[in-house]
């Protein structure tokens, strides 16, 4: 049966007002959220963060910029000390070069008020050269040990940050397990678009040949930011892992894995993050999912904006972005299964924004966000952008949100 089948109002005391929408702080616990059936309701605190629309552009299909089509753009950052942004598209290499862009954003209360992407960076290996297409990757397999592979194989970007400590723009590829060679996800750093370093990942951020455990293909590694100043960053894996049970669907949701590593990769502390279940069953093709494709720090004390993305076949998508605080989450880094050791204190997620509901209409496929600039009255701003998939039917968009507390 088509439709939403979890009760989120119930939890959560909501009001919509001029396109803002309040929510209590209150948190949702992963255990009510993974549950079917009716939740009981939550009280609201007094303290409480608001989310606004300022407004949404679209940008132009087909635009080319440094004989590069612009789409897919899938993450977003604000260099603060110019003021510029980066956008990076996750083309495989097949429409254009690996690559971001750079972009001026003129964000204000009355909205985006306009938006002109300046220039291209073609992404490239630590000797130069050019990133593989997925279909070269696919007709001439690697051969070479595995961490060759991984260095020059065909990339997936998704992500992208500017590191506040060595000014380099890092950016992340979620990998393959389909093609005849597996590439695993990767965090790396470049410099005017030449990968000069990589984060060594953890042994369960790479795929497992016999998909026993380990990140599931297309929902692993795309959402980081740096925070604490840049010493550390933080990682979100779009999906639950093999071993921490199946990925969300209209009945269930799931569990993934929020992750904060020091600045040589290893994991500090880990958090269960409940995503919630898919909004309604898929209709026509069976092709339904929920993961998290942003995270961007609040604070540097632990608390956090994630973005989630909702998408049903034949329903479209649904975007939200919640709140969650670490502080009192249950570090569950040396638990290896999370299905067969449920964790006591998962993060509890308070939604501070649906635009859905907050008049983005249509919603499309947003996929990044970054802190803007300050509003006059002290309120901050949240840069969004959207991927067309290069899509006839999509369009990319910049969406701008006020959030204050």
């Amino acid at each position: 049966m088509a439709g939403p089948l979890c009760n989120y109002a119930a939890m959560i005391n909501t009001t919509l007002r001029h396109r803002t929408i309040t929510f209590g702080a209150a948190g949702l616990l992963a255990s009510a959220l993974l549950a079917a059936g009716p939740l009981a309701a939550a009280p609201a605190a007094a303290d409480t963060t608001e989310a606004r629309l300022l407004g949404y552009r679209d940008l132009d299909r087909g635009l080319k910029v440094d004989s590069t089509t612009v789409g897919g753009l899938s993450g977003i950052d604000r260099d603060p000390r110019t003021g510029e942004y980066l956008m990076i598209s996750d083309d495989r290499s097949t429409v254009g070069p690996a690559r971001y862009y750079t972009a001026d954003i003129d964000v204000r209360a009355s909205g985006v008020e306009d938006v002109k992407i300046t220039s291209a960076t073609e992404l490239t290996k630590p000797d130069g050269g050019a990133y593989p297409s997925y279909k070269q990757s696919i007709d001439s397999p690697c051969t070479g040990p595995q961490r060759a592979c991984d260095r020059d194989g065909a990339v997936d970007p998704e992500e992208l940050r500017v590191d506040p400590v060595t000014k380099k723009v890092w950016w992340s590829t979620e990998g393959t397990n389909k093609s005849p060679t597996v590439l695993n996800p990767a965090l790396r750093a470049s410099s005017k678009g030449r990968t000069v370093q990589e984060l060594p990942l953890p042994r369960d951020f790479r795929f497992d040949r016999a998909e026993r455990r380990g990140p599931r293909g297309n929902l692993s590694l795309e959402a980081f930011a740096f925070t604490d100043k840049g010493k550390r960053i933080v990682t979100a894996l779009e999906g639950p892992m093999i071993q921490d049970g199946p990925a969300p669907t209209p009945e269930k949701g799931a569990l993934t894995r929020i992750s904060e590593h020091t600045r040589s990769g290893e994991i500090a502390a880990q958090y269960a993050y409940p995503l919630d279940p898919v909004f309604a069953a898929p209709k026509d093709q069976p092709y339904m999912d929920n993961g998290v494709p942003a995270i961007l720090p609040v604070d540097d004390k632990g608390r956090y904006l994630v973005l989630e993305r909702a998408y049903s076949d034949g329903n479209g998508y649904r975007i939200r972005i919640y709140e969650v605080d670490t502080a009192k989450a249950q570090d569950v880094r040396r638990i290896d299964s999370l299905a067969t050791e449920p964790p006591t204190r998962p993060l509890r997620k308070e939604l501070v924004a649906d635009l859905g509901q907050m008049g983005v209409d249509p919603v499309y496929n947003a996929e990044g966000m970054t802190w803007g600039p300050r509003l006059p009255n002290g309120d901050r701003t949240l840069v969004m952008v959207v991927d067309d998939n290069f899509s006839a039917e999509e369009k990319s968009q910049v969406i701008a949100l006020t959030v204050s507390s």
